[in-house]
């Protein structure tokens, strides 16, 4: 798993902003999937628009586990279709006990080279 601070550069594509693609909010559907748009589900990576490093889905989709450094914590980061549009950010993070499932939580892989 990425550390949350590799998980946060890659999903903001190198910017400062609120989304990996500026600050405008209503934007957010063209990047991402919500409560707002999702229909209570998980969809394929790729239906939506990638963010500046050619990532999918870091604004939404499903929450994302991170390596937080602490065996005893889990932490998630991004956003999913379970929660609007406010908790689609990059720098929101969520603690979750450690056998948490549910199906709007996932993970992403790093590669390195």
């Amino acid at each position: 798993l990425p550390t949350g601070a590799e998980w946060e550069y890659a999903a903001r594509a190198g910017s400062t902003t609120a989304y990996s693609y500026g600050d405008d909010a209503s934007e957010l559907g063209k990047y991402s999937w919500f409560l707002d748009n999702a229909g209570e589900t998980t969809h394929p990576v790729g239906q939506k628009l990638p963010n500046a490093f050619g990532l999918y889905d870091t604004h939404g989709n499903v929450w994302e586990w991170v390596d937080s450094g602490n065996g005893d914590e889990r932490i998630t980061r991004g956003g999913s279709w379970w929660y609007n549009a406010s908790r689609q950010l990059a720098d929101d993070i969520a603690t979750k006990p450690r056998d948490t499932r549910v199906g709007y939580i996932g993970f992403r892989c790093v590669a390195t080279f």
